[in-house]
């Protein structure tokens, strides 16, 4: 059975009842999702998408109290972040409590957890009375897929239910941010929509220091997006300022000024077939930045990341 589209919140819990998995809409990316009690299905995830067990996935949850209960401690920072970011694109990392397996967290003593800012998550999290694992709903190390036809496409033989939703308006993963209570730091492990800028009055009123992470990992993946090589496309991509000479046989794809924009078609860009006789896609970043402000300056930086990881290398 391959997978299907559905706009029936039911029929996407019926199909965790049977054995299959759910592709649900988040404001980033669509996940692959399965109930976190239910071991047959998280393992689902991991082989449907060709994923090592070694490398974690986010937790999702519907409400700050089904948070909580998936950690161990619930500091002061932990709170105030959710209040100010949740529901919406930041994943924060803490250490986990007993209703978290070691099979979701690749056998770290940590759990990253969202609560996703799109009202069909939401809903098939409330309906299913608890929290979803939900990776991205793309194969490993592929680019991950903002619209339900990348789902369809990517899952052509899989069991899975793809729920029904418009293109993601945010269009690139969650930040993910480790909180260290004890050493009063916060860590940026993947860089996203929510940024250093927007962190700062937390950083200042908790008197917390800010850190961000080596992309890539040396002893152990820490969090999703670590890797060297991530979302890649089927074909050849190279980036390119503007002004720079352009491959001929390359598809040449302009990123919009407005880094909000390039942020959500960013991945749509990037799944574009090519005409007959093109070899790859050449992504042209723009020059100028200087009428910016830090925020979106911060933005361009975590598209930035998407392509050096997916740019072929």
């Amino acid at each position: 059975m391959g997978s299907y589209l559905s706009n029936d919140i039911q029929e996407a819990v019926s199909a965790f009842e049977n054995g299959g998995l759910v592709a649900m809409p988040t404001e980033t990316v669509y996940g692959l999702a399965a109930p976190i009690g239910n071991l047959e299905l998280v393992k689902k995830i991991f082989s449907f998408k060709e994923r090592p067990f070694f490398d974690p996935l986010i937790v999702h949850v519907h409400s700050i109290e089904q948070a909580r209960q998936c950690c161990r401690h619930w500091p002061a920072m932990a709170q105030d972040l959710a209040d100010s970011f949740w529901p919406g694109p930041m994943t924060l990392v803490l250490e986990k409590s007993e209703k978290i397996n070691d099979l979701i967290t690749s056998g770290l003593s940590t759990v990253g957890i969202r609560m996703p800012n799109h009202p069909v998550a939401l809903k098939l999290i409330e309906a299913c009375g608890g929290p979803l694992a939900a990776p991205s709903a793309n194969k490993f190390t592929r680019t991950s897929p903002t619209q339900q036809e990348h789902v369809l496409e990517n899952f052509s033989n899989e069991d899975v239910c793809v729920l029904s939703s418009p293109p993601s308006s945010g269009g690139i993963e969650s930040t993910i941010i480790r909180l260290n209570e004890k050493k009063s730091v916060l860590e940026i492990l993947r860089p996203g929509l929510i940024t250093k800028e927007d962190l700062k009055p937390l950083l200042e009123k908790h008197h917390y220091q800010l850190r961000l992470a080596a992309n890539a990992f040396e002893k152990a993946v820490e969090a999703p997006g670590q890797f060297a090589i991530h979302y890649s496309p089927k074909h050849p991509l190279s980036v390119f300022e503007e002004g720079e000479s352009l491959p001929k046989d390359f598809l040449v794809l302009a990123l919009n000024q407005d880094p909000y924009v390039s942020a959500r078609e960013l991945y749509m860009l990037m799944q574009k077939k090519l005409p007959v006789g093109y070899k790859g896609l050449a992504f042209i970043l723009p020059k100028s930045r200087k009428n910016l402000s830090p925020k979106e300056i911060e933005l361009w930086e975590s598209i930035e990341n998407r392509l050096e990881k997916a740019a072929t290398k």
